[in-house]
């Protein structure tokens, strides 16, 4: 379930999956290319793939943005993050996704 208001998906690489890294990203895109998301914000370069795929399974390529340092990824999310936002951050644990979350609680 996701919120009434804007929807934000954070998602970082994926880094355990072996040799299912490319498939399993590529499912992630083409399954968020089908849902209510509003903002796509890519960080890693395995996860670039899932807005790829996204946008070529139809999602806005204007609502996907690529992150390639944690500090750009910040300043973007501080762009479009508003009181309602329902923000989804998730990677693997290499990726130090909580320091993003951390972030996005001083915003709140």
């Amino acid at each position: 379930n996701i919120g009434q208001g804007r929807n934000i998906a954070v998602l970082g690489n994926m880094s355990e999956l072996g040799r299912y890294s490319i498939t399993g990203h590529q499912e992630v895109g083409k399954h968020l290319a089908d849902h209510r998301i509003s903002g796509l914000f890519t960080y890693g370069t395995k996860a670039r793939r899932i807005g790829t795929t996204a946008v070529v399974h139809g999602y806005p390529r204007s609502r996907v943005q690529h992150s390639s340092s944690r500090k750009r990824l910040h300043r973007r999310l501080r762009k479009v993050i508003g009181r309602g936002t329902t923000i989804l951050v998730k990677g693997s644990h290499d990726q130090h996704m909580h320091k993003t979350v951390r972030f996005l609680k001083r915003m709140g």
